[in-house]
């Protein structure tokens, strides 16, 4: 597919709890939005790109309509979905058809008709043949076309996708060519979805005081000289020892893969509580997954009276395996500092993709055991042959020995320290893999 085509986007618009994540799932043929049969687990709208089905098309999900005002977040879910609406070129409303027509279903099918773009509506949980003969009261509607499917059991797609894009006008979507992908982590209420909003210039992400508003991870893109750049905004982390909620759960294991697929993350913290163990945990986390890492302090605008590098000091014992790890003052809110973030994301990919010569490194790596010579174990002397790197995304560097077994874990630290004084490789981990020379 060429990346200049437009395509249009199809909104899936209902009431909560008649399957429209499970719909979005099939139709993207993968679990992208959480499924749970608690009303409101969808908050935001959640764009992709499908590109199924002989078609390509963009495809949102979005929160359910249940215009209830005792759910604290319907507001917003109401706004999200009103955005949707206006980007959008056509919609799927899905409605129960186990359940048959609902009050809800009428009010909803005006606020789209109102719209004047193409619908079809999805009888979803059509999932036998007792269930089938249930789509002809969905007529009631208002809409000619009325398609049974069942998100379940993958039926009727195919019909329900041709259905739609048949009538709609291309969009302003493509498929665009995404230069990094960025990991936004961090603990419940520190801002990490105030400052996606404050980078993409929109309000792309539910934004609330209550902690745990995002459930769902969120990729939403920001174009900047002339590059796309992929924020993942994910779901906070708490490591209780029993996460009661599966939702929670849930969002925890996505934040995870989110970590899985990105170049880069960075840790936001409030600059109110400090550096936290969860925090230290995330970053360890981001570590052993071999990603390049950011410290964000949010929320600096309350501070007033205090240096940057102070601050820094008196938080610097919790961070001393990770004195690699560059750190960058903002207040989301207020947009301070906050553009300075992708520049920050170049130049720790520059830093990662470094390669360093095999001349280069056995030059440095003799002066370094000139003037650090490793200390006897056991009576005996490691001797080192040869030092090269053979990877990056982390940069990987194999050390040959008579005997591995007589360095220790502080000698490898030193190695690693001096490779980032001669070299650079901020906010990345450095891996060493020693070999015994055959």
């Amino acid at each position: 597919m060429s990346a200049k085509k437009k395509l249009p986007t199809i909104a899936i618009i209902g009431r909560p709890n008649v399957g429209k994540s499970s719909l979005f799932n099939r139709l993207l043929g993968k679990q992208l939005s959480i499924v749970d049969s608690t009303e409101g687990v969808t908050r935001d709208r959640i764009y992709t790109v499908v590109e199924r089905f002989s078609q390509s098309f963009g495809l949102i999900d979005t929160g359910g309509l249940s215009f209830n005002d005792q759910n604290i977040f319907q507001k917003d879910i109401e706004t999200q979905v009103h955005l949707a609406l206006d980007q959008c070129q056509g919609f799927f409303f899905v409605v129960d058809g186990k359940s048959g027509i609902h009050p809800l279903d009428h009010v909803i099918a005006n606020l789209i008709r109102n719209q004047g773009k193409p619908c079809v509506v999805a009888v979803n949980k059509l999932d036998s043949d007792d269930h089938m003969a249930h789509i002809a009261d969905f007529f009631e509607l208002g809409y000619q076309k009325t398609v049974g499917i069942s998100a379940k059991q993958n039926l009727g797609l195919t019909v329900l996708v041709d259905s739609i894009l048949k009538d709609c006008e291309p969009g302003k979507v493509s498929a665009p060519s995404v230069k990094h992908t960025i990991a936004i982590l961090g603990r419940p209420n520190v801002g990490k979805s105030s400052l996606i909003n404050k980078l993409s210039n929109s309000e792309r992400v539910i934004v609330s005081e209550k902690s745990g508003t995002t459930r769902d991870s969120i990729d939403v893109q920001v174009k900047y000289n002339g590059h796309i750049y992929t924020f993942i905004d994910t779901a906070g982390l708490r490591y209780n020892k029993k996460i009661k909620e599966s939702i929670e759960f849930f969002s925890a294991t996505r934040t995870q893969k989110s970590l899985e697929r990105c170049d880069i993350a960075m840790v936001m913290i409030d600059a109110n509580d400090g550096i936290s163990t969860q925090d230290l945990k995330i970053i360890r986390m981001i570590d052993d997954a071999g990603k390049a890492c950011a410290l964000i302090v949010n929320k600096w605008d309350m501070f007033s009276g205090i240096h940057q590098k102070d601050y820094m000091l008196d938080q610097a014992y919790k961070l001393k395996p990770y004195k690699h790890i560059p750190n960058l003052f903002i207040s989301a809110t207020e947009g301070k500092n906050t553009g300075k973030i992708l520049d920050l994301i170049s130049f720790l990919d520059k830093e990662q993709h470094q390669r360093i010569s095999t001349g280069i490194l056995n030059r440095f790596f003799q002066k370094i055991v000139k003037a650090t010579p490793p200390p006897r174990r056991r009576g005996s002397l490691v001797k080192f042959y040869y030092i090269s790197q053979v990877d990056r995304l982390p940069p990987t560097f194999q050390i040959s020995v008579n005997n591995k077994e007589l360095l220790d874990a502080s000698y490898l630290n030193l190695i690693k320290n001096k490779l980032r004084l001669a070299f650079g490789f901020t906010g990345t981990p450095i891996r060493l893999n020693i070999q015994d020379k055959k």
